[in-house]
């Protein structure tokens, strides 16, 4: 038995959902840095 996974996924998902999935994870570094200046944000508003 085969299945159609392309069927499957457009059945199931939306296209947003499709790509956020397929999407290739950022560097680890990249995350730290993006979170470290997020905490700078919050620290500095309080």
């Amino acid at each position: 038995m085969q299945m159609d996974i392309n069927k499957l996924l457009e059945e199931h998902y939306s296209k947003a959902e499709l790509d956020q999935i397929f999407t290739p994870p950022k560097p680890k570094i990249q995350s730290l840095v993006g979170l470290i200046e997020k905490a700078k944000k919050v620290h500095e508003n309080d």
